[in-house]
C-alpha cells in the first residue's frame, strides 16, 4: 500500500487517501488489531456529532485495524499553531466553544474522552473545529487510581505531582463556578457570551498553512 502519511500517534499512523470510486479524501488510521483499537471504533460509532471526528467505515486486514474517517485538511491546533502563530480572542473562544461542543456530546453518551490536547483537535478545510483520538475514551466516571493522557496536559489536581505544578490561588478561578465545571456549564461562561455566529474565524488562517498542506496526493482502491 502507498499512502500519504499525515500523522503519528502513540499506537500507530494516520494516512491520507483518495477513495479510487467516489473520488473522495479521507484519513485512514492504521493500528494493531488489539482490543483497545475495536473499543475505539465502537465509541466512534455511539456518538455523531459535527465536532468530533466522523467513521466512515473500519476493516480488519492482516492483523491491522483500518479506520477510515473525515479528512481534516487543516491539521491539528498544535500544527496550525506552530506554522502561523498564537491565535487571536476570537479564535480561541471559536475553539472553545467548539470543543465544548463536541465534549458535551461525549457526556451525553457518558463517555470521556480523557486525553484532549492540540494534538487530538483537528481542523478541517471549513474551519470547524473536531475533536479525535478515542484510544483513551472511557465509558461512565473516571477511577482514582488511573492515569491516563498526556502528562502535560492534565489538570494538577489530576497528577498530584505538587513539585511539577504550582496550583492557582483560589482567588484566581472564575467565580461563576465553586466547583470544577462540566462542558455544558463552560458553554455558559462569560467569555463564550458574545461570541458571533457566522463562518469559522479559522479560516483566513488556513490560507496560511496552505505552503505547509502540499502533501502529495497517493490512491488507494478498496472496496
Amino acid at each position: 500500500l502507498d499512502l500519504s502519511k499525515i500523522g503519528k500517534g502513540r499506537f500507530g499512523m494516520i494516512y491520507k487517501a483518495l477513495h479510487f470510486l467516489t473520488a473522495k479524501m479521507m484519513a485512514v488510521k492504521v493500528v494493531k488489531y488489539k482490543a483497545f483499537a475495536i473499543k475505539e471504533v465502537g465509541f466512534m460509532m455511539q456518538v455523531e456529532h459535527k465536532n468530533l471526528t466522523r467513521l466512515l467505515k473500519a476493516y480488519v486486514w492482516r492483523g491491522k485495524l483500518y479506520i477510515f474517517m473525515d479528512l481534516c485538511g487543516g491539521g491539528s491546533l498544535s500544527k496550525i499553531m506552530k506554522k502561523t502563530g498564537a491565535f487571536t480572542e476570537v479564535e480561541i473562544k471559536f475553539v472553545a466553544r467548539e470543543m465544548l461542543l463536541g465534549l458535551a456530546a461525549l457526556h451525553q453518551k457518558d463517555i470521556m474522552h480523557r486525553d484532549i490536547k492540540s494534538a487530538n483537535v483537528l481542523v478541517n478545510d471549513a474551519g470547524q473545529v473536531k475533536i479525535t483520538d478515542f484510544n483513551g475514551a472511557k465509558r461512565g466516571k473516571a477511577s482514582n487510581n488511573e492515569l491516563v493522557g498526556t502528562l502535560m496536559w492534565m489538570a494538577p489536581e489530576v497528577t498530584s505531582f505538587k513539585t511539577m505544578f504550582k496550583l492557582l490561588d483560589e482567588s484566581q478561578w472564575s467565580e461563576e463556578f465553586e466547583y470544577r465545571p462540566t462542558a455544558e456549564q463552560l458553554l455558559q461562561h462569560s467569555f463564550l457570551s458574545n461570541l458571533e455566529s457566522g463562518p469559522s474565524p479559522l479560516r483566513a488562517r488556513l490560507k496560511l498553512m496552505k505552503p505547509y498542506n502540499m502533501l502529495r496526493l497517493q490512491i488507494w482502491k478498496f472496496g
